[in-house]
């Protein structure tokens, strides 16, 4: 996988159950369900870019490495990227504008996913 590559993500406990963004209220919902479409490709990036889904990443075309921090950002809107642990417990996961000049803006570690092949590696 590569900066600026689209990917889908699959929940390994079940066949056809893939992650999907922008949905429902304020285009904040993350849900697994089958598909695909457009709300089920995420763009893989190395920072937020300026929101639009045609944005072109800086490090466009490099592979990915374990430890690099990345954004996800759905595919069927723009100004929406993947964040997680979320509201009480921690547990929260949606799709926001984290450019929203305000709370979200600076909340960037809740954008930052890292990359990693086993759990042990933390």
């Amino acid at each position: 996988v590569k900066f600026g590559d689209k990917i889908y993500l699959q929940v390994n406990s079940l066949d056809n159950h893939w992650l999907t963004g922008g949905q429902g209220s304020g285009n904040a919902g993350v849900t697994t369900r089958g598909g695909p479409d457009w709300s089920y490709e995420w763009t893989v990036r190395s920072v937020p870019g300026n929101g639009e889904r045609s944005y072109l990443d800086p490090l466009n075309g490099n592979c990915l490495q374990e430890g690099n921090g990345i954004f996800l950002q759905v595919n069927n809107l723009d100004n929406r990227w993947l964040t997680g642990g979320r509201d009480v417990g921690n547990n929260g996961v949606y799709t926001r504008n984290h450019l929203d000049g305000g709370y979200e803006e600076g909340a960037e570690d809740a954008y930052v996913w890292t990359v990693t092949r086993t759990l042990s590696s933390f």
